[in-house]
C-alpha cells in the first residue's frame, strides 16, 4: 500500500474538522461585520431606543435586527461550548469527542435559529406568565413552554444524533407551575447529567441551564424514540378549548 493514502486522508480529515470547528466563528465573524455596517449608515438623528432584552443595554432600533443576530450568534457560541463539555465529562474517547465537536456545533446552530423563527412567529411579551396568560385567553396564538419545545423539536432533523440524545423534559406536569423543556444529554446519559433549554423563559431568546443547577425537578416527559415517532404530544388550555369549541358546532 502507498504510504501516502493514510497521510493523504489525515490531512483532509483535520482540515474537516477545522473548517466544521469554524463553522459558528465564521457565521459570528459575518453577522459582526453586518451589524457595523448597518451602524455605519444610521441616520444622522437615529434615537437610540430600542432595549436588548438580553441586558445588553439600550440599541439603535434601525440596527435592531442585526444586533439581535448578531448576539444569536455569540449564544450559538456560548451553547456550543456547553453541549461540547458535557461530552467531555462524559469521559468519551477521541474519536467520540471529535464527532460531539461537528454535532455540537450543529446543534446550538440549529437550536438557535429556530428559536428566533419561534420568537418571531410568537412575538413574546416581556414576561413568559403574562405570555401564558394572554395565549389562555386567546388574545395570542402561541408561546407556551410546551409550544416552545414542540416548536423546536419540530424543525430540528428528525434523525438521532450520534453523541447526543434529545429528551422533552418536564416538571410540575399538571399543575399550575408545570414547566417544559428540549433536553440534551450524551446517549445513554440520565436526563439529570443533561442541559435543558427552555426559550419560554428566555422570553424568546434562547436561555439554557445544567439540569442539576435548574430549581424545576425535571422529569422525563418523552424520549427520544417517542419524540422521532411523532408520539410525543401535549395540548394546552387554549388548544383544549379550541377543539371544544370547534366539536360543539
Amino acid at each position: 500500500m502507498n504510504w501516502k493514502w493514510p497521510l493523504v486522508l489525515i490531512v483532509l480529515f483535520i482540515s474537516s474538522a477545522a473548517f466544521s470547528a469554524d463553522r459558528i466563528e465564521t457565521l459570528l465573524q459575518g453577522r459582526n461585520a453586518q451589524l457595523n455596517e448597518c451602524m455605519a449608515h444610521l441616520p444622522a438623528r437615529e434615537s437610540i431606543a430600542w432595549q436588548d432584552s438580553r441586558g445588553r443595554g439600550t440599541f439603535p432600533e434601525s440596527c435592531k435586527r442585526e444586533k439581535l443576530l448578531r448576539d444569536d450568534a455569540r449564544d450559538m457560541q456560548r451553547y456550543q461550548k456547553a453541549l461540547y463539555q458535557l461530552a467531555k465529562t462524559a469521559h468519551l474517547p477521541s474519536d467520540q469527542l471529535t464527532i460531539a465537536q461537528e454535532e455540537s456545533q450543529d446543534i446550538a446552530i440549529q437550536m438557535v435559529e429556530i428559536t428566533r423563527k419561534l420568537s418571531d412567529e410568537f412575538q413574546m411579551v416581556h414576561s413568559s406568565l403574562i405570555n401564558n396568560m394572554l395565549v389562555n385567553f386567546g388574545v395570542k396564538k402561541g408561546g407556551q413552554c410546551y409550544q416552545w419545545v414542540r416548536g423546536l423539536l419540530a424543525g430540528l432533523p428528525q434523525k438521532p444524533y450520534h453523541v447526543y440524545e434529545r429528551w422533552w423534559g418536564g416538571a410540575h406536569l399538571h399543575k399550575i407551575l408545570e414547566n417544559n423543556g428540549l433536553v440534551w444529554t450524551v446517549r445513554g446519559q440520565p436526563l439529570k447529567t443533561g442541559i435543558v433549554y427552555d426559550a419560554w423563559r428566555g422570553n424568546g431568546d434562547p436561555w439554557w441551564r445544567l439540569v442539576t443547577k435548574d430549581h424545576y425537578p425535571w422529569m422525563v416527559r418523552f424520549d427520544e424514540q417517542e419524540i422521532l415517532s411523532g408520539s410525543a404530544t401535549v395540548e394546552g388550555i387554549a388548544e383544549i378549548k379550541a377543539a371544544n369549541r370547534k366539536q360543539s358546532q
